[in-house]
């Protein structure tokens, strides 16, 4: 009896990190920003869950029917930032997803395929943008990242101002401590 009150317990306790697929941290480097930026929040809550779905995250990783991958590779993306996502698992796994947030025609992410995840390589390929979850368009410079990278003005205005408990910093409405919430 003890052994399957154990067995159960031990259960319950491990079946949310099996059930969690999703990046438990990221950073941001690239250019203008004078150290790697940390994304706080959860794979589907706050900064790093708005990444993780405006950013293609999931389909980009793991493939998604029907597919939401480009094709080909835009043209004119711009300047390029590197997201390095953690994946916590049955090991740790470093996952790194290129982000052009001022690519002509909305923000784009690239993902290399065959990145290690679960025992299997991810998909990989281009990724438009700012698509939520209900189908709507949403600019994901103008989102999270929009009030930390370095925009025009016109973008700036744009984008919401998001809250932050700690030190703002000038510039970066978003940026809190040097992370980004």
């Amino acid at each position: 009896m003890k052994r399957l009150a154990f067995v159960l317990l031990a259960a319950a306790a491990l079946a949310p990190a099996a059930l969690a697929k999703g990046p438990s941290a990221a950073r941001i480097t690239g250019p203008g920003l004078d150290r790697a930026l940390a994304v706080k929040g959860t794979e589907m809550s706050g900064a790093l869950g708005d990444l993780t779905q405006y950013g293609g995250f999931f389909p980009a990783a793991f493939g998604q029917q029907p597919s939401p991958m480009l094709a080909r590779r835009p043209a004119n993306l711009g300047p390029r930032y590197t997201i390095h996502y953690v994946v916590p698992g049955d090991r740790v796994y470093h996952l790194t997803q290129d982000l052009y947030p001022y690519a002509r025609g909305g923000a784009v992410t690239y993902m290399k395929p065959d990145q290690a995840i679960f025992g299997m390589g991810s998909r990989g390929g281009w990724y438009r943008g700012g698509v939520d979850r209900s189908g709507k368009r949403r600019r994901l410079s103008a989102g999270p990242l929009g009030a930390i990278l370095p925009v025009s003005a016109q973008d700036r205005a744009q984008g919401p101002e998001l809250p932050c408990d700690g030190e703002h910093h000038a510039g970066h409405p978003g940026l809190c401590d040097g992370q980004l919430v």
